[in-house]
């Protein structure tokens, strides 16, 4: 499980892939909110995203919208760590 949530590759410096799941905030030393998202056409987007260090997550399930759920999740991520958010504007900005 800790190595879903540990950096195998970055992007601009910023480590957001584990092992199957984005690191999206990096809370404390390693460790990382982390999640993945979903999407499909017609628009069905989920998102998850799980604070391990707090134990608290955040599952989002929506229709008719490609982007709703992962803005509601990056938006939940914004509430525990609001100075970290960095892959929420690289993605849906």
């Amino acid at each position: 499980m800790k190595l879903l949530r540990e950096g195998h590759w970055d992007i601009m410096g910023e480590e957001i892939y584990g092992l199957g799941s984005m690191l999206y905030i990096d809370i404390e030393e390693n460790e990382y909110i982390f999640g993945h998202d979903g999407r499909s056409t017609p628009p069905i987007n989920t998102a998850i995203r799980i604070n391990p260090v707090s134990g608290d997550g955040i599952i989002v399930l929506e229709t008719g919208n490609p982007d709703l759920a992962s803005r509601i999740a990056s938006d939940w991520g914004c509430i525990c760590k609001p100075e970290k958010q960095t892959l929420y504007y690289l993605v849906c900005c």
